[in-house]
């Protein structure tokens, strides 16, 4: 009965219980949170008294930590680090265990809270680690360090990056980098590849964000040290798991910083070494990078500013080679696409060339068969093609049954960005041509379909630009 006359009663239960869990929660979270200013006051008090017992102030260094981590309790305070600071100079020479405790604990508390790194920072917490870096040969602390710092800039916090470049942060992995690559003992299969890891990471971080840099060459530093680590992906396996991450950086960094950068530190080159090579697994990387320097160039930049460069491409020579491959093999399609469709915008004579070597039909016949992203890209590819192309090959593209299938039929699962780019490279198609729906009636017929039947829209200007497309159908007679 009590269920019927209250039939949420079940909710009201649940929603109770929820309640309930979240008020022991934060009654656990500040209980852990006492607990460890607690403990952090007590080791203050054996200082105090000179008490330097390391296995007691260690018992209390593990309390504090698993009283944090056990309710995940966001915890920071400069006093704390205070402590910690005394705790270090202290044991620092005589006590690995007690400093792999401070260190947990630091490395805790700046995952936690940003603010935990700002007082890291200005209690100069990082120049003491760094000095025990240089004298101190202990690989497990080592590495426990620069993770620590490492963590520090994978934040996302402009003002703390900017704040740890004022702090001497780079200089410090710089000379870590150095001192571990110059040592004749080094192994890169043992550990200190994954100290060296952190380092790399780290110095690639700073390629995002150029604005964080007061002088130019300070950023060239940079660039400088990621460009020889691509030279070096052939050497190590060490190097090369990088690659990656370094062009992405850089494509995110794109417009900020002076782009003969690309030129005089030779990444550009290492670039087009990459594409050039048939067996690297980075080439897909490579020609998203390309893509995105093109359009970016076409937008922003006088292009003969950076065109002086030897190091072009021959596009057709890609394309002859694409077009003798398995397609299976050729899972970088989709960014060679991109590359392409972006390398038209600064040279449309190349479309020419394209048609000439039957390149079009290649991808129509193989386009089907690789993923929707990839075919995406096609389309993107053709619909500049279309924008850039004459009225003889316009005829020849749109009258061939396969292309035209091809991109009508993908048009159909397309969003709405690439259907307007597509009506707008059709309507060009029509202004230069009227009389284009009996040039390629199959091309027309296709396309009539696809607005009359399949099309859906509420953008305003695209529906604009259907109307104009309708109306040149209507006057070709073809409605």
């Amino acid at each position: 009965m009590i269920a019927e006359n209250y039939p949420n009663s079940n909710l009201i239960s649940e929603s109770s219980k929820r309640s309930e869990e979240n008020v022991d929660i934060s009654v656990n979270i500040e209980r852990a949170s006492q607990t460890a200013k607690k403990y952090f006051s007590i080791i203050s008090e054996f200082l105090a008294c000179g008490n330097q017992n390391s296995s007691e102030i260690n018992s209390f260094l593990n309390i504090i930590y698993n009283s944090l981590t056990e309710y995940d309790v966001p915890f920071h305070g400069a006093e704390f680090f205070d402590i910690l600071f005394k705790l270090w100079r202290i044991f620092s020479k005589s006590d690995l265990k007690v400093c792999l405790s401070i260190v947990q604990i630091i490395e805790y508390m700046v995952n936690k809270t940003i603010e935990a790194s700002y007082e890291l920072i200005k209690c100069n917490f990082h120049q003491t680690f760094f000095e025990f870096l240089q004298f101190n040969e202990n690989k497990a602390l080592q590495s426990q360090i620069i993770y620590l710092f490492s963590n520090i800039i994978q934040n996302d916090d402009i003002e703390l990056l900017k704040f740890c470049v004022q702090n001497g942060f780079i200089e410090i992995f710089l000379k870590e980098k150095d001192k571990i690559l110059n040592d004749p003992s080094i192994d890169f299969i043992d550990g200190f590849s994954s100290i060296l890891f952190p380092i790399f990471s780290s110095v690639i971080r700073f390629l995002v964000y150029p604005e964080i840099f007061d002088s130019q060459n300070d950023f060239f530093t940079i660039f400088q040290i990621s460009t020889d680590i691509l030279k070096q992906r052939n050497e190590q396996h060490f190097f090369d798991v990088h690659v990656k991450d370094i062009i992405s950086s850089i494509i995110l960094s794109l417009g900020k910083f002076d782009l003969s950068l690309l030129l005089e530190s030779g990444f550009y080159k290492e670039i087009i070494l990459i594409i050039n090579d048939d067996f690297s697994h980075h080439i897909s990387d490579a020609y998203l990078f390309l893509g995105k320097l093109f359009f970016h160039l076409s937008i922003n930049v006088d292009p003969s500013v950076f065109y002086p460069s030897p190091f072009m491409i021959d596009v057709i020579s890609k394309c002859s080679h694409i077009m003798t491959c398995d397609v299976k093999d050729l899972d970088y399609l989709e960014s060679f696409f991109f590359f392409l469709t972006n390398f038209i915008n600064l040279n449309p004579d190349i479309v020419s060339q394209l048609y000439q070597h039957r390149f079009y039909q290649w991808c129509a016949l193989v386009t089907p068969s690789i993923s929707y992203h990839g075919q995406k890209s096609f389309c993107y590819f053709f619909c500049s093609s279309l924008f850039y192309a004459n009225l003889e090959i316009l005829i020849g593209l749109l009258s061939d049954q396969n292309i035209v299938h091809t991109f009508i039929g993908f048009l159909q699962y397309a969003k709405r960005k690439l259907i307007r780019q597509a009506m707008e490279s059709v309507l060009r198609v029509f202004s230069i041509a009227p009389d284009f729906c009996h040039q390629a009636p199959i091309f027309s017929e296709l396309l009539l379909n696809f607005i009359e039947n399949d099309f859906d829209s509420q953008d305003e200007e695209l529906l604009e630009i259907i109307d104009e497309i309708r109306l040149f159908l209507e006057e070709s007679g073809k409605k």
